[in-house]
């Protein structure tokens, strides 16, 4: 019943028949197709080769260049919300996944948001998983009336650009209060040096709410460091020298290299804080290689039985499941149980119902409470030798 690679109507004329009367007798319940985005040197189908009722979402992902990992292990995650999905929501079409690559930059983002819309015919797109991605995709989905909705990008921006885009994780501004209170009030930490990547809009916009939000708490930053993605890790330490604290709202990309070189070559190894980001295992086990120590802030809780089961799932042990992954399952689940429950599966029916939809996902509880922006628990978790601890909760103030 699902193809992930290849186009499950192209049988013989035997299977085919057979094939037409097997789904004339099954409802349209949660009967998916997933197809990867393009066919694969086919033209595009139209809409006379289309099965009745069927859905196409794009899929707007970093499946190659630096952050392909993330992006390869979101598009599992994605298929598996579908499968899931199949015969549990009711009334809920035929779907479709069409995949694009951002390759990790902002004008690959924009040129796949254009084909999936144009090529592939879409008007529902799902990704987006950096805010340089991310925003560049809205920009798209605005001028072409798409309905977007990103699973894994933080920029306050994104909730302010269009009533079609939505923003599936807090803002940065949410997320940096959090951090910034817990840092003040639970870690004792009076003293940061920032560092902020300015080829990044993720990290120059969590970067600036950390810090009106730190100093407004009664801290102090005594250092503030910034850099692109040409600069080598050696500079941004020299930059930065001797520091007790650092804030490094970055991507794993220029984290993981910056973090070794500091591990490495610093006279003293400060206290890390960092973003949401961080919530992968390649990180991790940089942080445990170096028993550095280290704190994020998340949505998400590890030991939560959601969580587990989660990853039991994706037939991994939990602390192989980064967020990004839990964000991309709930997002697809969210974007189906909208689809099934609109009027329509036009983009501002399904956004009708998107802005107010609640869900008990993986993640935990996920409401959008009128807004464009999800509201969800927070946490400050830190990286252990054999686990995550959770530090702080938003929702239990500890």
């Amino acid at each position: 019943m699902f193809g992930l690679s290849h186009d499950p109507y192209r049988t013989s004329d035997t299977q085919h028949r057979d094939f037409k009367r097997r789904m004339r007798r099954l409802p349209i319940v949660g009967s998916l197709i997933l197809a990867l985005g393009g066919w694969l040197g086919t033209s595009p189908l139209t809409s006379a080769d289309r099965p009745v009722g069927e859905l196409r979402i794009g899929v707007l992902l970093s499946l190659s260049g630096r952050n392909q990992g993330v992006g390869q292990a979101m598009r599992g995650a994605i298929e598996q919300a579908v499968r899931d999905a199949a015969g549990r929501i009711p009334r809920l079409p035929s779907i479709r996944l069409e995949f694009g690559d951002d390759q990790g930059t902002a004008r690959q983002a924009s040129s796949e948001t254009q084909r999936l819309a144009q090529t592939a015919g879409v008007s529902i797109v799902l990704g987006g998983s950096g805010s340089n991605q991310a925003l560049a995709m809205a920009q798209v989905c605005v001028r072409l009336n798409l309905l977007c909705l990103t699973p894994s990008a933080t920029h306050t921006q994104l909730e302010r650009m269009s009533p079609l885009v939505f923003r599936f994780l807090p803002s940065n501004e949410a997320m940096a209060a959090f951090l910034a209170r817990v840092a003040i009030q639970d870690l004792a930490l009076q003293e940061v040096a920032l560092l902020t990547n300015v080829s990044n809009a993720f990290s120059t916009d969590l970067a600036r709410a950390f810090r009106k939000h730190y100093e407004s708490a009664g801290g102090r930053v005594v250092q503030e460091v910034t850099y692109d993605a040409e600069t080598p890790p050696g500079t941004v330490l020299a930059r930065a020298g001797t520091v007790p604290v650092v804030f490094l709202p970055d991507n794993q990309n220029m984290t993981v290299p910056i973090v070794t070189v500091w591990a490495q070559k610093a006279p003293s190894r400060p206290v890390f804080l960092g973003p949401d980001s961080w919530s992968i295992p390649e990180v991790w086990t940089l942080f445990r290689r170096y028993s550095l120590t280290a704190y994020y802030v998340t949505y998400y809780d590890p030991t939560a039985p959601a969580w587990q089961d989660f990853a039991r799932r994706l037939r991994k042990k939990p602390e192989e499941v980064s967020a990004f992954e839990g964000a991309a399952y709930d997002s697809m689940t969210l974007l189906l149980e909208a689809i099934a429950r609109a009027e329509s599966p036009t983009p501002a029916a399904v956004a009708k119902v998107l802005s107010q939809i609640s869900l008990e996902g993986v993640t935990g509880r996920v409401r959008f409470r009128g807004s464009q922006s999800a509201d969800h628990e927070l946490f400050v978790l830190q990286v252990l030798p054999d686990r995550l601890r959770v530090v702080a909760s938003s929702a239990r103030g500890k």
